[in-house]
């Protein structure tokens, strides 16, 4: 049995049968295509060992990219999007195939075919021994409080495995009317970080864990901006309460409470332990789950070395701390 002593539960690899089949479904290069060309580490499995090798890092857990949603023609086809996923996924489940104990898969979900998705969980799950399935949230993916994904928050449950949230805006969704596509980079600065925050409201106050008591989900990049702003968001609320003025929420106050029950990742980028503080304060730290976003960066891993600094930097025991890094992974996923 391998000693995990550092599980990177939030990090990204990119099947390339899945890149191949949206970029024939865009007619062209997609998003990611310049990444590809200057990080193997993102597609090439035997890349990556060498850079975890590197870096002290035991395990990665591989949140594929790109997402459908890249691709709206796919993602809103139900017969496209299940398709897709199914390559994607045989694909990944490849990838891993080099050292199945120290790469773990997650799972391509098609959310706008949520029966298609549930099953192909359970066939990720089961058959290709993926850890959980990947959810994407943002303007062109399917609202997180829509009824409709219901089959995919049970079949997690009774499978007993996460789901991973991860921000999908695209950089040709505008930020203003009458613009093309996203300006300064945007998209991906601000807009992600209020995607996954809009997300998680949605979840938490339409009883989606209510309803699915033993639902884990992961929140990406630290639980955005929840932990941070969790004043403003109560101080919110009890206003509202106070005028008498409905905000539509079918879970009883208080609401904060809620959003106590995400999982999130240590992914802030930087050295920045205040704000793995903040997130260990407020979901717990049994909650909170190394997790860097590699190999994401633009210096060979900067993301992961600024993750275990960070952590290293926290006011914990050194049993806390070792449960960030690796135990809290090790039970959730099972590993």
């Amino acid at each position: 049995m391998r000693n995990y002593t550092r599980i990177d539960a939030y990090s990204h690899f990119a099947p390339l049968a899945l890149n191949r089949y949206l970029e024939k479904a865009m007619g062209g290069p997609g998003p990611f295509s310049a990444v590809f060309k200057s990080l193997p580490e993102v597609y090439d499995a035997q890349a990556r060992l060498a850079l975890m090798d590197r870096l002290g890092v035991d395990a990665n857990v591989l949140s594929p990219i790109p997402w459908l949603e890249v691709v709206p023609p796919v993602a809103s086809n139900p017969h496209r999007a299940l398709e897709a996923s199914v390559i994607g996924n045989d694909a990944l489940a490849e990838d891993i195939g080099v050292d199945r104990e120290r790469l773990f898969g997650i799972a391509v979900l098609p959310s706008a075919n949520p029966d298609g998705a549930a099953d192909e969980l359970r066939r990720a799950v089961r058959e290709l021994g993926f850890v959980g399935g990947v959810l994407p949230v943002g303007p062109t993916a399917v609202p997180m409080d829509a009824p409709s994904l219901a089959p995919i928050f049970a079949c997690a449950e009774e499978l007993d495995v996460p789901l991973w949230l991860h921000p999908s805006r695209p950089p040709f969704w505008p930020d203003y009317a009458g613009e093309q596509r996203s300006k300064y980079q945007e998209w991906q600065i601000f807009g992600w970080l209020s995607d996954t925050s809009s997300a998680m409201l949605r979840i938490a106050l339409s009883g989606v864990f209510d309803r699915h008591p033993k639902l884990k989900l992961i929140a990406h990049h630290c639980g955005a901006l929840v932990p941070l702003y969790t004043t403003r968001i109560e101080t919110v609320f009890l206003t509202q309460a106070k005028m008498g003025l409905d905000i539509g929420a079918v879970v009883e106050a208080p609401y904060l409470d809620h959003l106590r029950n995400f999982y999130c990742d240590t992914a802030t980028f930087g050295v920045d332990t205040p704000m793995l503080a903040r997130a260990a304060e407020f979901f717990g730290p049994e909650r909170l789950l190394f997790g860097t976003d590699a190999p994401m960066d633009h210096a060979e891993g900067i993301f992961t070395r600024n993750a275990i600094a960070s952590i290293e930097g926290l006011d914990v025991s050194p049993e806390t701390r070792a449960d960030i890094l690796a135990g809290n992974a090790r039970k959730l996923l099972r590993i």
